[in-house]
């Protein structure tokens, strides 16, 4: 009987049923949350699957939230009435499941941040695909403006170029670029405050 369960224990929880294939994925490099009347705004930047090496291209931004393509990156834009609302309404537009378990920052623009970052950091705490090492920056004026416009050439997207800056400025000693379990845990302590750079 032992060995008759062990097999069917074997046999049912067997096999890839949650499996992801990689070129089912859209890989998430940074995210941008904007405030726009009552309306949210998420934009993405997706790290390109066929780009190969840079001369950094160029690309234009046009509104209405369609995708279009500049450097190594595809950025794309979903509005809707919550942040959740916003992120499906993004999603939908990609040919692929966006993946956000490797993002390497998320960009709060500065009407967000006005309105309260409460919003935002339930959204992520709250989604179990976000780690808390995503770092986390504010951006004077919409956010979304730096995804597309404020992108360097030396890394393949901005979430690279956020990570690096990050390193040379603790090393320096100019600053600091927290980490959302960091502020998340700034603003559960005594003081209840946090400090978040500008970009």
């Amino acid at each position: 009987a032992l060995g008759f369960v062990c097999l069917l224990i074997a046999v049912i929880t067997g096999g890839c049923w949650d499996r992801r294939e990689i070129n089912q994925l859209a890989f998430v490099s940074s995210i941008a949350a904007d405030l726009e009347g009552e309306q949210r705004l998420i934009t993405g930047e997706i790290v390109h699957p066929v780009a190969g090496g840079g001369d950094g291209g160029a690309g234009g931004a046009n509104g209405g939230g369609k995708a279009f393509s500049q450097r190594q990156a595809l950025i794309s834009s979903g509005r809707g009435e919550t942040l959740l609302a916003a992120g499906r309404a993004w999603t939908l537009k990609l040919p692929r499941r966006a993946y956000i378990a490797h993002t390497s920052a998320v960009l709060v623009g500065e009407e967000m941040a006005r309105h309260g970052l409460r919003e935002v950091l339930s959204h992520i705490d709250r989604n179990p695909e976000f780690r808390r090492t995503t770092l986390i920056v504010l951006t004077r004026g919409p956010a979304r403006d730096i995804l597309v416009k404020a992108q360097g050439e030396l890394e393949s997207s901005l979430g690279n170029e956020i990570q690096g800056i990050k390193k040379w400025v603790q090393l320096s000693g100019y600053g600091f670029i927290p980490d959302i379990h960091q502020v998340l845990r700034d603003l559960s302590g005594a003081a209840i405050t946090t400090i978040l750079p500008l970009v």
